[in-house]
């Protein structure tokens, strides 16, 4: 008898995930690759031997187009608009968090750039009125 006890809403549930999977074209393997988990952790959680509520967070977070109306009840469609998992849009994701990073770096250090300059024109300010403190001391 499996560790937790099933009710037939979670087995239904967990079959879903086991065609989910199968639909992907994914081993256990791949798939806790894209969702963050062990293969062993999805084979624990799919023989019902460890809590699902991980691995369901886990699938919304990470299963792009996945409808989740469908994951938990059953009713509709697997993905919205007959999307499935692009492995490039991680991928893709990833460089514009990069491009928009480096934007915001080339932003900030134009600012600093600002910033030194008008410490740089100060400076020399600062050093005029020091030097107009000499003279008129004289």
């Amino acid at each position: 008898m499996n560790i937790l006890q099933q009710n037939d809403q979670n087995i239904e549930i967990l079959t879903r995930v086991k065609s989910l999977i199968k639909s992907l074209g994914l081993s256990y393997e791949q798939f806790g690759e894209l969702i963050g988990m062990s293969k062993s952790s999805i084979s624990q959680v799919l023989a019902g031997k460890q809590d699902s509520d991980g691995l369901i967070v886990r699938i919304k977070a990470s299963v792009h187009n996945l409808n989740t109306q469908w994951l938990i009840t059953g009713i509709g469609e697997p993905f919205q608009d007959d999307k499935r998992v692009q492995p490039d849009n991680e991928e893709e994701d990833l460089k514009e968090l990069v491009r928009k990073q480096k934007e915001e770096l080339a932003r900030m250090a134009d600012q600093l750039m600002r910033e030194k300059k008008l410490n740089d024109d100060l400076m020399e300010v600062l050093k005029k009125i020091s030097a107009w403190k000499d003279v008129s001391e004289e």
